[in-house]
């Protein structure tokens, strides 16, 4: 997103929104205590930030944030939580992929009881197979778009091209027509993208911003053993 100014809009997903969503989420769900888990990069940064202003929102209190540099050893900064966090509260583990699955297989050594309290994650997680390729994770939450928006989507790239779209494939469909569609209307050009303007697009609905980043419509996912579901 800093990126973003001038004639560049950014119309990916941005963390922070996620982040936002899944703690509200939780929040709803009478949950008051919420801890975090958070990588030390870039991404992690923003994840951090966009957390704490989060769970402030939604009236909560943050019991413990950690962050690590490696995925590989993370069974301390598990512990610790663990012992600041209360029953019944959230942990955010901020990271997605090979990272995510190796916290995972960490919990036991963490002391992790996911019996007892509410995992949550963010975009990172959205992947069909989670429940199958990280079973320590069923049961958790994650915000994401829609996945049902994009199944005809998924479903034509698989006919065309033989294989799955990668993951950014629908951002960069929806980039490209919501381009054209304002093309059709005003021309393309800097003062044809206005501030407000929304557009329905595979990974659901964008309006953008006047930091010329995009709101997104972001549903929230539970992973369960046969994959994710609304």
């Amino acid at each position: 997103a800093a990126v973003a100014g001038g004639t560049v809009y950014v119309l990916g997903l941005q963390p922070a929104d996620q982040v936002a969503r899944v703690v509200r989420y939780a929040a709803d769900h009478d949950i008051e205590q919420f801890a975090a888990l958070i990588p030390q990069n870039a991404y992690g940064s923003l994840a951090a930030q966009a957390f704490s202003a989060a769970v402030k929102n939604a009236g909560g209190k943050i019991a413990k944030i950690e962050r690590y540099a490696s995925a590989n050893n993370v069974a301390g900064s598990l512990q610790k939580i663990m012992a600041a966090l209360p029953e019944g509260g959230a942990l955010l583990i901020a990271d997605g992929g090979v990272e995510l699955r190796t916290i995972a297989a960490q919990f036991q050594s963490g002391g992790v009881d996911t019996h007892k309290i509410q995992l949550l994650g963010t975009g990172l997680w959205d992947e069909a197979e989670l429940g199958r390729t990280a079973p320590a994770l069923v049961g958790s939450w994650y915000a994401a778009p829609n996945p049902s928006l994009r199944r005809s989507f998924t479903n034509s790239y698989r006919n065309t091209y033989g294989g799955e779209p990668p993951r950014i494939a629908s951002i960069a469909y929806d980039a490209t027509a919501f381009a054209a569609q304002v093309a059709r209307a005003a021309g393309l050009s800097a003062a044809s993208f206005n501030e407000g303007s929304t557009f329905a697009g595979i990974d659901g609905t964008l309006r953008l911003t006047r930091q010329h980043a995009t709101e997104r419509t972001l549903a929230v996912m539970k992973v369960q053993q046969d994959g994710t579901h609304l």
